[in-house]
């Protein structure tokens, strides 16, 4: 038995908590027998450009499907595009972002929080998506992550919307958008 990376398609062994490749977490992946490998390794590396009607990709990693094993445009996924526009730039959240002023936030944002916003946490809150929905977790921060002007409790997964008012700190407000959906 083996385990297929989902992110890079590199087979490891059943055993391995993480890729030997790229360092993706296998510990959810299913193991195969070694005879599918063949079979698998034939899907294709690029993204797709349609949609497949029987799978959703609702379970993605990146912009890779768990459930068809197939990558897609995150562009084009039926929940649409969760992005969040901070005051110096726009960061799109396919599967995950990091806010702090430290790894494993965006080189970009931890230059810019260690400059004008010291009140940010080093490691502050982590947004992801789950099932199309946006979510954010205060990670312990000082000064808090207040979603709609109320101080959310940390370590607690809080569901945020287009209407959703975020603010890290005092002063760190972020607008939230979604894009590619009709409403």
């Amino acid at each position: 038995m083996v385990k297929e990376c989902p992110t890079c398609l590199h087979i490891n062994p059943e055993s391995y908590a993480e890729c030997d490749e790229c360092g993706t977490d296998l510990v959810g992946v299913d193991p195969i027998e070694e005879s599918e490998v063949e079979v698998t390794q034939e899907q294709p590396q690029e993204p797709v450009d349609v949609i497949q009607e029987e799978c959703a990709h609702s379970n993605l990693h990146g912009n890779y499907c768990l459930d068809c094993r197939e990558y897609v445009k995150i562009n084009e996924i039926s929940t649409g595009e969760w992005s969040l526009q901070f005051p110096w730039g726009e960061y799109k959240i396919a599967d995950y972002l990091w806010i702090g002023r430290i790894k494993p936030a965006p080189q970009d944002m931890t230059k810019e929080l260690e400059k004008n916003f010291k009140n940010i946490s080093r490691n502050h809150a982590q947004i992801s998506v789950d099932d199309g929905k946006l979510y954010i977790v205060d990670l312990e921060s000082t000064n808090g992550t207040f979603v709609n002007s109320q101080r959310i409790i940390p370590n607690q997964k809080v569901e945020l919307t287009q209407e959703s008012t975020l603010k890290l700190a005092k002063d760190l407000v972020i607008e939230i958008s979604l894009k590619g959906v009709e409403l």
